[in-house]
């Protein structure tokens, strides 16, 4: 029931109490206190009973029996209890109802500084009566309005008993913002009520930012790139460099000043913002006034600054620009006149003079351009407002002079040769003096002579011979076939083709005729020795060869890069480790082999019929191992522990005595030219020591004899026309090698099946590697060509050298 009810309820039944009280003293209490003195109280027998004494004396009367006081007595206890009662109902609900306990005006936490209250301070509001949160929440009034829930007040209840609290002279106390949050607004005036507690209070001023702008006045999305950012604060605050923040960094100097009681603060760039470039720019909360009061909530402001002035226009830019041009450059922004100038470039150098025609367009006039050259040509400079201009490079073409033409090709025949015609007009018919029309035709020419190979080339009306001399050895008996269709002819043994896979993938396969006694087939490390890598296309390129592919898996590991299988090129024996790679070899009459490279195998051999096993070439042995090492590992063995070593001077493929021997540390044993050096560790030292004073030879052993070629790879693909067993972990190979029955060698980089005989897949993923004639064809799956170890190449043969455990120079 509302308040006022239960107070005047409680008023009337103290009242009612009291005079209940009252009311039982005058009926017992007083009548027992102040007795009458009636004759008639004294209680006695009837007159007519009276008795006559013996003397004929009336007999007196009789006074009342004793034990009839004590009814008095108790009267009085009684209504002395009611009495106390009274007085306690009195002062235990009648005076406090009729005096409560006092209501203290509201209290607002203010700021010591500023007088004005905090933003986080509390609020004290008390009320009489006993208000639950629920009435506190519907009866709150806060203008302007604030959020509130049950955690942003308390509620507490005070009486002058316990047992009052929640009666009606009892009061409330409410405190808002227990927590201290933020729960008030800057610079707002509030009016808080809760029935008839009110507070007005103004609450303290806070650092913000209330203007910004730039420096001269520019759009904040194509900002100049000197311009000065004015941001103002709305009072004056402690400014420091730390509270600016600018994404992405660059150079500035600030600037605070006071005036007005506001702060105005200058941010200017050193020397200049970067172009095309968007800023984000923020102070931090931690600002603070004069008062310690930070800042409510950060500041950001993002602009972007005026794009890189360029240069619009260029002409002549192409082709076929008359030898008379004028050229002319358009920029966006006026320039700097001498900047522009001087930066002016144009290659082949030809003198000249400027004529600006516009603020905006800068004409040169060359003294004299020559006919079918190609120009460069740059200009760059700085605007008028001191930004740089973008570098501006463009090349144009002179018209065509009088048409020329070369060929190209190798100087032996059989070879693929081609007219590269230069000048003219840019289009060009052919004549070979074999009757074929094509830039590119293949020349057979006839043994045990020279023939002369001709072309010419028409272009407008301007015609262009070129000849080459070709010779052919008389017992020369190779005639290349014609590649097959959609096949490209790059030499004479040598045939290319793309062909597209399902998918965003290309196969790449170059054809290579080993019917040729002329072509080599060689299996070489990329770099100048076994430990290095390099991109195949370098290699190719710095070699002889006409096509290369990437051979063998190799160890990535920077302080070991070599391959993780032989290596025999011309049967030279370059690189050999223990594996069970998949190996394709070659004899010399080019007979194919696929298996094991662990079919390999190399001992030494003493002369008292006693032999060790051999098992790495330029690979350092494993304890109770022997190694050999020659100039394909470098000019000195250094290996980092103890053993023997042989060194040999070889004259010959036979048995000879070690030219020096010694144990101990392996460090620094040197490797003559034309030599190599046996290392062994562990028992296969003990066994070099022992043999060290009689001849020893090495001799290879391997299925296929007179070992020309091997190369290893991951796994065997075909074997005697038959497709092998892969395994199913492995995908398709991105890398392979396989010879067909009419000895073709087929390179492919990707997928597909060239009807091989014999082939083994070798290193893929991003190392697959196909260059034909210096060019890179596939394109590597990691975007770059990685540098391999290893390379598989083909081209014009080379000598073998003349020991196949030495390398030649």
């Amino acid at each position: 029931m509302p308040g006022s009810m239960k107070r005047r309820r409680l008023i009337a039944g103290g009242l009612a109490a009291s005079f209940l009280s009252a009311l039982l003293f005058f009926v017992f209490v007083y009548p027992g206190l102040f007795p009458n003195s009636l004759a008639s109280q004294v209680v006695g027998p009837d007159p007519a009973e009276r008795k006559a004494s013996p003397k004929g004396e009336t007999e007196p009367p009789r006074r009342p029996d004793k034990k009839r006081r004590p009814i008095k007595q108790r009267l009085i206890a009684a209504v002395l209890a009611a009495g106390i009662l009274a007085a306690a109902l009195f002062f235990l609900v009648l005076y406090p109802a009729l005096f409560p306990v006092s209501v203290a005006a509201p209290i607002v936490e203010r700021d010591p500084a500023e007088g004005k209250a905090l933003l986080d301070g509390e609020i004290v509001l008390e009320v009489r009566g006993s208000l639950s949160e629920q009435e506190v929440l519907q009866s709150l009034d806060i203008r302007p309005a604030v959020h509130l829930d049950e955690s942003d007040i308390k509620v507490e209840h005070l009486a002058p008993l316990p047992w009052h609290q929640d009666l009606p002279w009892a009061k409330t106390r409410v405190v808002l913002n227990p927590h201290r949050s933020n729960l008030f607004a800057a610079e707002t005036h509030y009016q808080v009520s809760l029935k008839e507690a009110a507070a007005t209070f103004e609450t303290i001023t806070v650092p913000k930012v209330i203007d910004v702008r730039q420096l001269p006045q520019a759009d904040w999305s194509n900002l100049p790139t000197t311009t000065q950012i004015e941001i103002t604060f709305n009072e004056e605050i402690v400014w420091r460099e730390n509270h600016l923040r600018l994404e992405p960094a660059a150079d500035v100097k600030t600037e605070a000043t006071q005036a007005g009681g506001r702060t105005v603060l200058r941010i200017s760039p050193l020397p200049r913002w970067q172009n095309g470039t968007t800023y984000s720019l923020s102070i931090d909360s931690a600002v603070e006034d004069d008062f310690g009061h930070p800042a409510g909530l950060p500041f950001a402001r993002r602009f972007t600054t005026s794009p890189q002035p360029k240069v619009v226009s260029v002409v002549p830019e192409g082709q076929s620009a008359p030898i008379d041009s004028v050229l002319r450059m358009a920029f966006e922004r006026p320039p700097d006149k001498p900047t522009a100038e001087a930066s002016f470039h144009v290659e082949p150098a030809v003198p000249g003079s400027f004529q600006w025609e516009s603020d905006t367009i800068l004409a040169w006039h060359p003294a004299k351009l020559e006919n079918s050259t190609a120009y460069g040509a740059s200009i760059a400079g700085t605007a008028s407002d001191g930004d740089p201009i973008v570098p501006k490079t463009w090349s144009f073409r002179t018209q065509d002079p009088p048409v020329s033409v070369a060929i190209s090709g190798r100087g032996t025949a059989p070879a693929v040769l081609q007219a590269v015609p230069s000048g003219g007009l840019g289009s060009y018919s052919y004549q070979w003096n074999t009757g074929e029309t094509a830039p590119r035709v293949l020349f057979q020419g006839a043994p045990g002579g020279t023939q002369t190979a001709e072309v010419t080339v028409h272009s407008g009306d301007r015609t262009a011979t070129a000849s080459l001399q070709l010779a052919r050895p008389a017992g020369a008996t190779y005639n290349p076939l014609p590649c097959p269709e959609g096949w490209e002819m790059t030499e004479a043994d040598v045939c290319y083709r793309e062909e597209p896979l399902p998918g965003p993938a290309n196969v790449f396969v170059a054809r290579i005729d080993l019917n040729d006694p002329s072509m080599q087939l060689r299996s070489l490390p990329t770099g100048d020795l076994v430990s290095t890598v390099r991109p195949v296309s370098a290699s190719e390129r710095a070699s002889d060869a006409a096509v290369a592919i990437n051979a063998d898996y190799f160890h990535r590991a920077a302080t070991r890069q070599s391959t993780l299988g032989p290596m025999v090129s011309g049967g030279d024996f370059l690189f050999a480790t223990i594996t069970n790679e998949a190996a394709l070899a070659l004899d010399r009459a080019r007979h194919p082999w696929t298996g094991s490279a662990a079919a390999l195998r190399f001992g030494a051999q003493a002369a008292d019929g006693t032999s060790y096993d051999v098992l790495f070439i330029n690979d350092p042995p494993i304890d109770g191992q022997m190694a050999l090492f020659n100039g394909y590992w470098g000019g000195r063995v250094s290996l980092g522990f103890d053993g023997c070593y042989a060194l040999f001077t070889p004259a010959d493929t036979g048995p000879r005595v070690p030219d020096a021997f010694g144990c101990g540390p392996v460090d620094g044993i040197p490797i003559p030219a034309g030599g190599y050096v046996l290392v062994g560790r562990g028992g296969s030292a003990d066994w070099l020591q022992q043999e060290a004073a009689n001849p020893i030879s090495i001799a290879p052993s391997l299925p296929l004899p007179d070992l020309d070629f091997m190369v290893a790879g991951s796994d065997i693909l075909i074997k005697d026309g038959n497709p092998w067993q892969v395994p199913p972990t492995k995908a398709d190979p991105q890398t392979a090698l396989g010879m067909d029955a009419n000895g073709f060698m087929y390179m492919i980089v990707a997928d597909g099946r060239m009807g091989v005989r014999d082939a083994i897949a070798l290193d893929g993923g991003g190392s697959s590697t196909l260059v034909l004639n210096d060019v890179l064809r596939n394109r590597p799956s990691d975007g770059t060509e990685r540098p391999v170890a290893s390379l598989v190449e083909a081209g014009p043969a080379h000598p073998s050298c003349w020991h196949p455990f030495v390398r030649c120079q």
